[in-house]
């Protein structure tokens, strides 16, 4: 009974399609892409994938144990470990919209009468779908926007014509 629960018939397929919508998902995500909930389909295919990976260790335990003794498998370790503190310490993510650069139009550093004057203008271009709501959604898009702008990426579904402007 425990070999047909536990079996590698059904693991190696698991593992590699969980990789697989683990590496296209977080694809996605790099590059500020997020059809449809984007984000939790890669957070729990992720949790999926570990575990099926911790099985699937624990079914080759014999076989990965003669092999990390190599030294191919000591420096892939070490610069997988490398490469993920390097990669976690200076991820860029989208900054937040602060007041200060959305009522600061001319970037003196001061809101002056005009700005002021502007402001209605300015709040109301904060609702990116332009439903008349002010919604956190709304305020992720122009994020994503900005972000999208200053690094020269493309803007994908977004509309042109509203939003913040770096």
């Amino acid at each position: 009974m425990k070999k047909q629960i536990i079996s590698r018939v059904w693991i190696s397929p698991v593992t590699a399609i969980t990789f697989i919508i683990v590496s296209i998902s977080g694809l996605f995500l790099r590059f500020h892409l997020h059809p449809g909930n984007m984000r939790a389909v890669h957070e729990w295919m992720g949790y999926v994938f570990i575990a099926i990976g911790l099985l699937h260790f624990v079914l080759n335990v014999k076989p990965f144990l003669y092999y990390f003794p190599s030294r191919a498998a000591t420096i892939s370790v070490v610069a997988c470990l490398i490469a993920t503190n390097v990669f976690m310490f200076f991820k860029e993510e989208p900054k937040p919209i602060h007041l200060m650069q959305l009522l600061d139009t001319n970037h003196d550093g001061v809101i002056d009468a005009a700005e002021i004057a502007a402001v209605p203008l300015r709040i109301k271009s904060l609702d990116a779908n332009n439903d008349g709501k002010i919604t956190a959604d709304d305020l992720r898009e122009l994020e994503m926007r900005q972000f999208r702008l200053q690094h020269g990426l493309p803007m994908g579904n977004l509309q042109s014509g509203y939003g913040v402007r770096p």
